[in-house]
C-alpha cells in the first residue's frame, strides 16, 4: 500500500511547513514516507508544491500518479491533471479552480472559511489538512497532536487557531459525507486501507543534507566551511545550530573560494573538515581542489547538484555534475567520488568518506542532488543505531609524534601515502603545504626527478584505493563494486547511479510483477573504477543507464575507466533532464518504448 498526497499553492504561504509537519506525522504514526518539494528561485511569489507519498513499507521515491491533490489556485490543477486518475480524489477551492476530468471533486469552501475567521492566506493549508484527514478516516486527535507539537514555540492562541481551522475542513467533509453516497464509499475504502500500521518501529525524518550534517558530527568532523548555494544550503544552517552540542566550527564564509581554502587550513591543523557547495560553487573551489591534491590534505567535499550551466534552475535537481566532478582540478591527483543513493547510504557514505579522505590524504567528493538533498525520508532508527555502533574513526597516517629523522612529509612510500604530521605536537620535525611541487622533505622542487617521483607517488594512491597495491596502514579501507539487486538470470539490467537508485528499483518491481525479469545494477563508488569492475558486465546481456542527465554520464565514465562500450546507444539510455527526479513510471514507460523500437 502506498499512498501519494500533494498540496501546491503560491510560494510563502506555508505549503512545505504544513506538508513537512504531514510527513513526520505520517511517521508518527507508523508509516513510512517520503516527501520532494518543488519551489521558484524567486524571494516570495511564484508557485511551491509538496508532495507526499506515505507507505506500509520503507520508501524513498514518489510516483506518477497523485491519490489525493489539494489545489488550491487553477495552475495547481492544471500542473497536475495528467498524474490524476479514476480513484484519484481532487480537493479543491471552487472559487477559483475550474475542474475538468473523471475523477472524484470535493468542492471546499476556503473563501468562506477565511472571511469568517478572518484568517490569513497561510491559514488555508491548516484546512486542507483537517480536510485531508477526514477522508483518510484518521482520527482528528491526530491533528491536534501535530498542530501542537509544530507550532508549540509560537503559543497557545496561534495553537488554537490552527485547531479550529483544522475542524473547519474535517467538519466539511464529514457534512459532504452524508450528502454524496460516492464519497462515503471512497472514504469507507481509504479508512480500511490507510489504517495507521499496528506495529511501530522508531523512526527518523531526515533529509539528504540532514543525514550529511549528522555523520559528519558522527564521523568526529571539527569544522565546515561554506558559502550559501541552494540546495546544499541547510547543511550550513543544521550544523551551525548543532555547534554547542558538536563544538564543530562552522563558519559562513564570504564565498567558495574562501570556503575550500579555509577548509584546507583545518586540514593541515589536523582537523578533519569538511566542505559544501552546489553548482558555480563548486567551480569556483575547483583551484582549491587541486591545492589539495598537490598538498595532499584531507577534505570532503559535498556538492549537492541542481541543474546547470551557469545559474540554470538552481531550485531544481539533476545528475549532471559527475564528469564535472571526476575531472574537476588542473594537473594530475587523485580523488575519490562517491554518489549517496538514499538517506540511509548518506549516512554510510559519509562516515567512509572522511575515513578515505585521511586514509589516502586526498579530497573526496560526496554527489548529492536536490532530490536527495531536500527530500524528507523516514528511516528506522535502529538501522542509524547499528551503523554508529559499528563505526570507528580510521585516520590513517595521520599522526601527532614521528620517529622519521629526518622527517619526510612526501616519502616516495610503495603504497603512494606517507605519514602527515600534525603541526604543534612534535616540537622537532615540522613540514610545508605550499602548492608548489615538492621533494620528499616538502621543500619546493622544480628538479626533473623530484616532478615524475612525486607524480607516481600520488597516483600510487588510486591503486592502493582500488585494492591494486597493498595498503601499509593498519587498516584497508578501499574501492566498493556495485551492488547487483534483482534476478541474475535477467538478460536486460538497468544501471543507475546516486539517487536514481529508489526510482529504479521500483522500476525494476513493476516489471517483475508483469513477468518481465531485469536486474539493477547500483554505483555508490562512481570514481575511480576498479579494473574488475569490468567483469561484472556480462557481453550477452543488455544494459540500460538510467540518469538524471541528458548524457549518460556514468555510460561515458565505464567506457573510459573499464573500456567497455556499454550505454553508448539511444536505446540504451533512459534519461531525464528538465529539473525533475526521474520516476519509475518514467523508467517503465520508456523502456518498452525502447524494446519495441529495438
Amino acid at each position: 500500500m502506498s499512498f501519494t498526497w500533494k498540496l501546491s499553492g503560491e510560494a510563502g504561504y506555508g505549503i512545505t511547513t504544513i506538508g513537512l509537519a504531514f510527513t513526520k506525522l505520517c511517521t508518527r504514526s507508523g508509516f513510512y514516507a517520503f516527501d520532494y518539494s518543488e519551489f521558484p528561485s524567486l524571494i516570495r511569489g511564484g508557485f511551491t508544491t509538496h508532495e507526499l507519498i506515505f507507505s506500509d513499507s520503507p520508501i524513498s521515491t514518489t510516483k506518477a500518479t497523485i491519490d489525493l491533490l489539494v489545489a488550491l489556485r487553477q495552475d495547481s490543477f492544471d500542473m497536475d491533471a495528467h498524474r490524476l486518475t479514476p480513484d484519484s480524489i481532487v480537493l479543491y477551492d471552487d472559487q477559483e479552480v475550474k475542474l475538468s476530468g473523471g475523477f472524484l471533486a470535493i468542492p471546499m469552501p476556503y473563501r468562506a472559511i477565511k472571511l469568517k475567521h478572518k484568517a490569513h492566506q497561510v491559514m488555508v493549508n491548516t484546512v486542507s489538512i483537517g480536510a485531508s484527514f477526514a477522508i483518510f478516516g484518521w482520527d482528528f486527535a491526530m491533528i491536534d497532536r501535530m498542530i501542537e507539537d509544530d507550532f508549540a514555540k509560537k503559543g497557545q492562541a496561534v495553537i488554537d487557531f490552527n485547531k479550529l481551522l483544522a475542524k473547519e475542513g474535517w467538519d466539511h467533509i464529514q457534512q459532504c459525507i452524508t450528502d454524496n453516497v460516492k464519497l462515503k464509499t471512497k472514504i469507507d475504502q481509504l479508512k480500511h486501507a490507510l489504517k495507521p500500521p499496528m506495529t511501530k518501529v522508531s523512526k527518523q525524518v531526515m533529509t539528504g543534507n540532514d543525514a550529511f550534517a549528522y555523520a559528519s558530527a558522527m564521523a568526529g568532523a571539527g569544522a565546515y566551511t561554506a558559502y550559501p548555494m541552494s540546495p546544499s544550503s541547510s547543511v550550513l544552517a543544521t550544523l551551525a545550530a548543532w555547534q554547542p552540542k558538536t563544538g564543530m566550527v562552522v563558519l559562513h564564509i564570504e564565498d567558495e573560494i574562501s570556503a575550500i581554502n579555509q577548509a584546507l587550513g583545518f586540514a593541515y591543523a589536523g582537523v578533519r573538515v569538511a566542505t559544501g557547495t552546489s553548482g558555480g560553487g563548486f567551480a569556483l573551489m575547483v583551484e582549491g581542489l587541486s591545492y589539495a591534491g598537490m598538498a595532499e590534505l584531507p577534505v570532503v567535499v559535498f556538492i549537492a547538484q541542481r541543474p546547470g550551466p551557469a545559474t540554470g534552475l538552481p531550485t531544481w535537481t539533476a545528475q549532471a555534475e559527475l564528469l564535472f566532478a571526476i575531472h574537476a582540478g588542473h594537473g594530475e591527483f587523485p580523488k575519490i567520488v562517491l554518489a549517496p543513493g538514499d538517506v540511509t547510504d548518506m549516512i554510510e557514505l559519509t562516515l567512509k568518506a572522511f575515513d578515505l579522505a585521511d586514509i589516502y590524504q586526498t579530497p573526496v567528493i560526496i554527489l548529492s542532488d536536490k532530490a536527495l538533498s531536500e527530500s524528507h525520508e523516514s528511516i528506522n532508527l535502529e538501522d542509524v543505531k547499528k551503523i554508529q555502533s559499528k563505526y570507528v574513526q580510521n585516520r590513517g597516517k595521520i599522526v601527532k609524534n614521528t620517529t622519521q629523522s629526518p622527517y619526510l612529509r612526501y616519502k616516495d612510500s610503495p603504497d603512494g601515502i606517507s605519514e602527515m604530521l600534525i603541526p604543534g605536537f612534535d616540537p622537532v620535525h615540522h613540514w610545508q603545504a605550499n602548492s608548489y611541487e615538492h621533494r620528499e622533505d616538502s621543500h619546493t622542487t622544480e628538479g626533473s626527478l623530484d616532478a615524475i617521483k612525486q607524480s607516481e607517488k600520488r597516483s600510487r594512491k588510486n591503486k592502493t584505493y582500488l585494492g591494486d597495491i597493498p595498503y601499509l596502514g593498519e587498516k584497508y579501507l578501499g574501492f566498493a563494486p556495485p551492488q547487483y539487486y534483482g534476478n541474475t538470470n535477467a538478460q536486460t539490467v538497468f544501471v543507475c547511479w546516486g539517487s536514481t537508485k529508489s526510482a529504479t528499483l521500483d522500476a525494476m518491481n513493476i516489471l517483475e510483477s508483469r513477468g518481465q525479469h531485469v536486474g539493477v545494477l547500483h554505483f555508490t563508488h562512481v570514481y575511480p573504477l576498479a579494473p574488475s569492475t569490468k567483469s561484472i558486465f556480462d557481453p550477452d546481456k543488455r544494459y540500460v543507464f538510467v540518469e538524471n542527465n541528458s548524457e549518460a554520464q556514468l555510460a561515458k565514465v565505464i567506457r573510459m575507466e573499464l573500456g567497455i562500450d556499454v550505454g553508448g546507444q539511444k536505446k540504451d539510455q533512459i534519461l531525464r533532464y528538465d529539473g525533475r527526479p526521474i520516476l519509475a513510471e518514467d523508467i517503465v514507460n520508456q523502456f518498452h518504448s525502447q524494446s519495441i523500437k529495438t
